[in-house]
């Protein structure tokens, strides 16, 4: 029960650091400043909540007003806000966890087995598939699309993908922009796509590009890539008559900035 253990040489070894936890059963930690927070939950009945430690020496105190005594499964911060992930929804504190509030409003299941803070924006890994809080509402949006099994253990992401484990087993990928969480996302780009909706053919232009390779990608509303073309041209033509009606996005990539409009298929 209750144990933390900290290493200061890159873990030749090892020391105890769980003085305050008690039974508490520790599930995920935070680090923010000079303080350690740990997600807990017990065996007891009693002791489960977000507990906050100094980093310089181990003395854990229960701040968990306004959390019942659920169950917390995990932390993520944003800024100054803390948010907690626990067994019945989310909640945040903007006081270093001297008090929490609910913030679960569009989640439907609401066991939250991993957050992962992205930018300003909050992703959650439910019981009934993933969520994102944008930066200022305070109601999440389902961003599961297609994935086969709603129970999502864990999420990851790097700059292309995000990534969804599930407790089917199984790993899933998704473009990292398809659910906007991609950093390098900029709207200032001069890139421009005509005509929109298109039946035949599609005119991509970016003038600003200079001497580097362009890489244009379309995919679909599900992530497939359906097109990929490597050019230093500023201007491309692509044949879309083969394309299904529907709704795809087209995505400019050159060194490290990438850029995304959405593209209507009408024929």
């Amino acid at each position: 029960f209750g144990s933390i253990r900290k290493s200061a040489n890159n873990g030749s070894s090892w020391t105890n650091f769980s003085t305050g936890l008690g039974s508490a059963i520790v599930l995920d930690l935070l680090v923010s400043g000079s303080d350690i927070y740990a997600a807990c939950g017990t065996q007891t009945g009693t002791g489960a909540g977000v507990y906050k430690s100094p980093l310089s020496a181990a003395n854990f105190s229960n701040l968990s007003s306004g959390i019942p005594n659920y169950t917390v499964i995990s932390l993520a911060k944003i800024g100054s806000t803390i948010y907690a992930g626990t067994e019945s929804g989310v909640y945040k504190s903007t006081n270093s966890a001297v008090s929490w509030t609910p913030e679960s409003n569009g989640i439907t299941y609401r066991t939250i087995n991993d957050l992962l803070a992205i930018g300003n924006s909050l992703v959650a890994a439910t019981d009934s598939g993933i969520y994102k809080l944008e930066s200022g509402s305070s109601n999440w949006t389902n961003i599961s699309f297609n994935l086969p099994i709603k129970e999502v253990s864990a999420i990851a992401r790097n700059n292309d993908y995000l990534y969804a484990a599930t407790q089917g087993g199984s790993v899933w990928q998704i473009p990292s922009f398809l659910v906007g969480v991609n950093e390098f996302y900029h709207s200032n780009s001069a890139f421009e796509i005509y005509p929109n909706p298109c039946s035949w053919e599609l005119f991509i232009s970016d003038p600003l590009l200079r001497d580097e390779t362009m890489t244009i990608n379309i995919y679909n509303v599900i992530g497939e890539e359906i097109f990929n073309l490597a050019t230093k041209s500023s201007q491309s033509f692509i044949d879309v008559s083969k394309f299904e009606n529907g709704i795809y996005f087209v995505q400019l990539s050159s060194g490290n900035k990438t850029t995304t409009q959405k593209l209507v298929i009408q024929h």
